[in-house]
């Protein structure tokens, strides 16, 4: 038992050893992304004044930013048609509920004084301890309704904007983490209060790459690791809420770094694309996929080109989803690289579960404003005590194959 005990506090040791040399070696690197951590003692100690950083990559060409949010009527971005081998029932049961808005969330947006922010729960909280719901979605959880105010909080003057939290999950990442960070398109100047799930590696990923092609500071962005009275802070309203609802603004930071990619490259091909889930890493994956390279084979003898995002850097991703027109994949993080699409013909063919599809796929397809095929060819077992989102899925290549052809595709 004691070599069991040993074993386990040498492995923690070991791993908060590196999550700290990790984070030492992003924040001295000019490359890798990581928000700074600190006190509010640091800030206490900087002068207070207006704070400036470099002009960042946001482009906002239809002025989305400037746009109070205004409901969009979800029959007009949905047609039954796209739909093979689903109950139309049940997809409209899943459709109905969604929010779907033109523009940006401003008015739901507040500016706070003397907000309390607690990092334990990734949460503010009023000055009577009253939470701020709309601060820590999808953080309730965690998160309790009213807290004990502490004693002698410490104050900082300084005015912050909340960035949200982000963790190194591609599907995530340019879903729900970056979903606060439009506001930046409207204030160059004040500091990002940011928290982070820590890094597990020094080599540069999509993270490192988003932030540096967007031109956006480290240096503005914090992370404070106690709590805190904040002075002023603004509360962007989340341009993407998972399952629940989402804001046209926020294409406007992924088609901007979009423009700046292909301002290099913007070839274009008319052979369709299959994003491949086949190279995955099976201990990292959230699913397995069966039956795929059968499926695989099939698409080349028809003249598709096969290729596989986890191998290719953001900028490559970005470019392969704006050379081809027709794009079809297993519903999964991948398919979701359609936000950057420039080309407002793209077409997006998922190959989903029978039983069900995510309704991130429809929150995506309405901000913008494409109308997205659904064959539902993958199959699992119902009865599995693996939560459902994990479960193993065997694509039915009857039903993927009549899809396909359904639509003019094979």
């Amino acid at each position: 038992m004691f070599d069991i005990k040993f074993f386990l506090l040498l492995s923690k040791v070991k791993n908060k050893f590196f999550i700290e040399f990790y984070y030492w070696y992003a924040k001295n690197s000019k490359d890798l992304f990581v928000s700074q951590k600190t006190s509010p003692r640091f800030f206490r100690a900087l002068p207070i004044k207006t704070t400036y950083f470099p002009d960042s990559n946001i482009q906002d060409v239809d002025c989305l930013l400037d746009i109070p949010a205004t409901e969009i009527v979800k029959t007009e971005n949905f047609e039954f048609s796209n739909f093979y081998n689903y109950e139309l029932e049940n997809v409209e049961k899943i459709i109905n509920p969604l929010k779907i808005y033109k523009g940006c969330p401003i008015l739901e947006t507040k500016t706070f004084h003397n907000a309390i922010y607690m990092p334990q729960y990734r949460c503010f909280y009023l000055e009577d301890g009253t939470r701020i719901n709309y601060s820590c979605r999808p953080e309730y959880k965690i998160a309790p309704k009213k807290i004990d105010v502490p004693d002698n909080l410490p104050k900082l003057s300084q005015k912050f904007i909340y960035g949200g939290h982000l963790f190194r999950h591609y599907g995530h990442f340019i879903t729900e983490c970056v979903g606060r960070l439009w506001y930046l398109g409207k204030n160059q100047n004040d500091y990002v209060l940011y928290s982070e799930s820590p890094r597990e590696s020094i080599k540069e990923d999509f993270v490192d790459r988003f932030m540096r092609i967007m031109n956006f500071d480290k240096h503005r962005f914090f992370y404070l690791q106690e709590p805190v009275f904040l002075e002023e802070v603004v509360i962007p309203y989340s341009a993407f809420i998972l399952d629940r609802e989402a804001f046209s603004v926020h294409r406007v930071l992924l088609e901007s770094l979009a423009r700046v990619v292909l301002q290099e490259d913007s070839t274009k091909s008319d052979q369709p694309l299959y994003l491949s889930r086949t190279n995955l890493n099976r201990k990292n994956a959230l699913r397995l996929i069966e039956n795929e390279i059968n499926l695989e084979t099939l698409l080349k003898e028809n003249g598709f080109i096969v290729a596989h995002p986890q191998e290719l850097t953001l900028e490559e991703q970005i470019r392969l989803i704006n050379k081809h027109k027709v794009i079809v994949g297993v519903w999964g993080s991948s398919l979701h690289n359609i936000m950057f699409s420039l080309n407002p013909q793209v077409k997006l063919i998922c190959l989903g579960d029978k039983y069900n599809i995510s309704p991130n796929f429809f929150l995506v397809d309405g901000i913008k404003k494409i109308k997205s095929i659904y064959i539902g060819a993958l199959d699992y077992d119902k009865n599995s005590s693996v939560p459902e989102l994990n479960r193993t899925r065997v694509i039915d290549l009857d039903v993927a194959t009549a899809g396909l052809k359904h639509y003019g595709l094979l």
